[in-house]
């Protein structure tokens, strides 16, 4: 390889390095760094162990470099994507009078849904290439809560007459503790192509004001990540811009 060709390459590998590191500095330290090396421990970052052994990667909870899933797997492409498919048999989604569209969980909010469904673990036997020095996803154990739902569901009722469950992607109630069914019917409505017919709602193209126009839609389709960024929780929790005055809000509904 000639010395041009060699400083190509390296120029090339510096640049994703910096990028990948631009990435992982958004996540260190935020309720998405599940790794034993969070500097600000949440319910879920240090309970990790691969064979036995602390997980310290920050990035191996959702990618890899290697072995990622396939797009016929999990139903998204690319990504390097490390994490198999919520193991919800279904989503209760949201529904309304006024909602024209049909919601869910595909795509891109399969990927959140992943962790986000109350139900799948963060990294017991949802990962699909485990951290060395796992050679397996079933190496992979935890102490303590694994799922984000079992913080919250509690083995009896509280004093207000209702168990917890997780912000979102909750298990059903009517189905108890055991359900697969993740309800979804009291979340914002997601997986859905955006159709401008409701006065009430903005076109896209309008989008303005601070911050604004960070939100995105993604082939044309309204998702998790339309208002949420994971690699950046500068306006926690983890939103594209910020929401006081529901500026966010404001941005897409006319009110």
């Amino acid at each position: 390889m000639s010395k041009k060709s060699m400083h190509v390459v390296l120029m090339v590998a510096c640049f994703i390095f910096s990028v990948s590191g631009m990435a992982a500095a958004g996540v260190v330290g935020s309720k998405h760094d599940f790794s034993l090396l969070n500097p600000t421990p949440s319910n879920f970052s240090g309970i990790y162990q691969a064979a036995g052994e602390d997980i310290v990667e920050t990035c191996v909870f959702c990618h890899t470099p290697h072995s990622a899933a396939s797009a016929a797997a999990t139903g998204v492409q690319g990504l390097l994507w490390n994490r198999t498919n919520s193991i919800a048999a279904s989503f209760t989604p949201y529904t309304s009078g006024t909602l024209s569209v049909t919601s869910g969980a595909t795509g891109l909010t399969l990927m959140c849904m992943s962790c986000h469904d109350g139900i799948t673990s963060i990294a017991v036997g949802a990962l699909i290439n485990a951290p060395s020095p796992a050679t397996n996803p079933s190496q992979v154990t935890a102490f303590g809560s694994d799922k984000i739902g079992s913080i919250w569901n509690v083995p009896t009722p509280n004093p207000f007459g209702f168990e917890w469950g997780a912000n979102i992607g909750n298990l059903d109630p009517a189905l108890g503790l055991s359900g697969r069914v993740a309800n979804l019917s009291d979340d914002h409505p997601v997986s859905f192509t955006w159709i401008l017919n409701n006065k009430d709602i903005r076109d896209p193209a309008d989008w303005t004001g601070t911050g604004a126009t960070a939100l995105k839609l993604f082939n044309n389709r309204m998702e998790c990540s339309t208002c949420h960024d994971v690699h950046d929780n500068t306006e926690a929790p983890f939103l594209r811009m910020s929401n006081v005055n529901s500026d966010m809000c404001t941005t897409c509904h006319i009110k």
